[in-house]
């Protein structure tokens, strides 16, 4: 869940929410809003407030290993097959 969504479900403010992990308001409307991306250990402080639903990945854009690993599986088979990969 993007982070944006799971604040507004829980009516939780922005300001609060920076309150609560000790940074300030604008920073974390740039994270929300993302126009900027937090640092890894504030991503990990992030996915800890909001228990798990809002992910490591999800915060800093990354795709889950076993994501990647599907799309270079489909990259390497296509290469050995000459064909595009969809």
């Amino acid at each position: 869940m993007e982070l944006r969504e799971y604040l507004f479900r829980r009516y939780i403010s922005i300001t609060k929410f920076a309150k609560q992990l000790e940074i300030t308001r604008t920073y974390m409307s740039r994270i929300v809003h993302k126009t900027e991306k937090p640092s890894k250990r504030l991503a990990k402080d992030i996915e800890r407030a909001t228990f798990g639903e809002v992910t490591l990945q999800e915060i800093l854009g990354e795709i889950p290993l076993e994501a990647a690993n599907k799309v270079d599986d489909r990259i390497s088979l296509a290469e050995n097959k000459d064909c595009q990969v969809i």
